[in-house]
């Protein structure tokens, strides 16, 4: 199945969420079109093509007191993106 972006909110392809800033992830600017991939507990996979990044994050799936919220990996990609230079 192709990803398609549509203009004005998140689209699904192939487990795949794509689209653009507003509602990607709490707190987060992206600048530009973005790739995500949400697992069990928190498990993300993030492409953003724009900064030549992709961020994989993961948990213990086994110990179920471990979880991340949107709102952590959104607190979390907003240090990495500040800390990442942008691509020229």
């Amino acid at each position: 199945m192709a990803m398609r972006i549509n203009r004005r909110r998140w689209d699904t392809g192939d487990l795949w969420w794509a689209g653009r800033d507003d509602g990607f992830l709490p707190g987060v600017d992206l600048r530009g079109r973005a790739y995500r991939a949400y697992g069990h507990r928190g498990q993300y996979v993030i492409v953003i093509p724009a900064r030549n990044l992709v961020v994989v994050h993961l948990v213990d799936r086994w110990d179920p007191t471990e979880y991340v919220s949107f709102q952590q990996m959104g607190t979390l990609l907003s240090m990495i993106l500040e800390a990442a230079p942008e691509q020229p």
